[in-house]
């Protein structure tokens, strides 16, 4: 469920230092200040990690604190724009200094201090790796696995050799920040090859390719409890997606098996034994499940609770849960409203007796319209069922576009628009964050799924004919 759907390639290095590398894992203070020009909001907040830390901002947009972190490492700064952050590398017992324009915080950001080489260098790459990768997505995951493997080589490379170019100019790295970073690049690139089977198959629309044997030996290379994976985005990208491969190849005789958030839980306990990143990637695992597939997190959320050990992150985990309570399975329907292409209005009380699929969409989502071939696929395949509708909710600003396409593409189904665009009803009372968002209602207009599984997924016409 996204808007645009993106990679993000960050982080790699290479290091000679002389301060004991020990010494830069330590707890301890970290001085942090700087200024924010031009501030989206009265503070900063830094992710440590899961624990949030709010500094407020001086009103020039000057600040100047301390930060008690967990252990060196990399983190992430937040301010403005939802969502916008900066990565930044924080070391016991240094001064990090950042000068930065709050209306445009990534292509301003400029550090200085006793971290400065560090942090200047992950903003750089964040700002050039766009550039500095070009091959497109789909092409990249179109490839056969021959090619593909010898790209993500190629893809490497570009990224070492640019990591190399930035110290040559500024300065080599302190040797923990060094380990911390190429930790990060193999997990990046270990990414594309565990995205590469799901992708090659929904881009080329199959559901029967599958990798050579060897394929997958690479995660014989790989130390899932080396402490420092913590620092990694990609190490909490893959180690879910491993539990994912290694949940189905325990259940590989099962036809279009789909694991649960306590299957995934379950291995996670079997396959990780340091505790600390046990609780990290669990408690980001369950707001992973939050966001996008709701059935799974309230499925795993007395699970996690009964094992989570982190006061702090099983707290925001329960606050969570509170909220999106009102959308757990089994609830009555949040209510939807809209007017078809004739005026008229439909809530979802007029459906209750019915089956419903809603897909939650608009005409500039390119995810969304991808996903118009299989719904329509699914409408072919209960065209003469009477007790299933499907039924179409467009959030566009622009309702002569939406009206214009129901009249190009011939599309079927109760074609509803609701107006207010992201501040519409069907946005505000489901808790959607991103499109498509597709839900299903039984017949007594009780919620089965607020984030239910695209058409494009073989388990959605199983979940339509048990419901029918």
């Amino acid at each position: 469920m996204i808007r645009n759907l993106t990679f993000l390639f960050l982080i790699i290095g290479l290091a000679v230092g002389c301060k004991d590398q020990t010494s830069y894992k330590e707890s301890g203070s970290a001085g942090l200040k700087g200024k924010i020009s031009n501030p989206g909001a009265p503070n900063v907040t830094v992710d440590l990690h899961g624990k949030m830390q709010n500094i407020t901002l001086q009103q020039d947009g000057s600040f100047d604190t301390k930060i008690d972190i967990p252990s060196s490492g990399v983190f992430k700064l937040y301010h403005g724009a939802q969502g916008m952050f900066l990565p930044i590398y924080l070391e016991g017992g240094t001064e990090t200094i950042l000068q930065a324009d709050g209306s445009n915080l990534i292509m301003s950001a400029k550090f200085d201090g006793d971290t400065k080489v560090e942090n200047q260098y992950l903003v750089t790459k964040m700002i050039n790796e766009p550039t500095l990768i070009q091959i497109d997505q789909t092409t990249l995951f179109t490839l056969s696995e021959a090619d593909f493997l010898k790209k993500t080589e190629e893809i490497k490379e570009k990224l070492v050799d640019f990591k190399k170019e930035y110290q040559k100019q500024n300065g080599v790295f302190n040797p923990y920040f060094e380990e911390i970073v190429n930790q990060d690049i193999a997990f990046q690139v270990t990414n594309l090859k565990m995205f590469y089977p799901v992708y090659y198959n929904y881009l080329m629309k199959t559901t029967d390719f599958k990798p050579s044997e060897n394929f997958y030996s690479f995660f014989q290379s790989i130390d899932i409890n080396n402490d420092i994976n913590i620092n990694s985005d990609h190490f909490k990208t893959y180690l879910p997606l491993f539990i994912e491969h290694k949940a189905k190849s325990k259940n590989a005789g099962i036809a279009n098996f789909e694991s649960t958030g306590q299957d995934k839980l379950t291995i996670l306990n079997e396959v990780v034994t340091n505790q600390k990143i046990k609780e990290e990637v669990a408690f980001q695992m369950m707001k992973q499940a939050f966001e996008t597939k709701l059935s799974e997190a309230f499925d795993m959320y007395e699970m996690y609770i009964s094992q989570a050990k982190d006061a702090d992150k099983k707290k925001e985990i329960e606050t969570m849960y509170q909220q999106w309570l009102p959308l757990k399975p089994g609830s009555k329907a949040p209510g939807f409203s809209g007017v078809d292409a004739n005026g008229k209005t439909y809530t979802n009380e007029d459906l209750v007796g019915k089956v419903v699929y809603v897909d939650v969409w608009a005409t500039w989502c390119g995810p969304c319209l991808a996903e118009l071939p299989f719904l329509e696929g699914l409408q072919e395949k209960f065209k003469n069922n009477k007790d299933i509708v499907f039924t179409s909710i467009s959030i566009d600003q622009n309702q002569q576009a939406w009206s214009k396409m129901l009249v190009d593409k011939k599309m079927k189904g109760l074609q509803l628009y609701s107006s207010g665009a992201w501040n519409s009803e069907i946005i505000s009372n489901y808790k959607i964050n991103g499109i498509p968002r597709f839900i299903i209602i039984d017949k007594e207009g009780t919620l089965i799924d607020g984030n239910a599984s695209r058409p494009s997924n073989p388990a959605t016409e199983q979940t339509l004919k048990d419901l029918l």
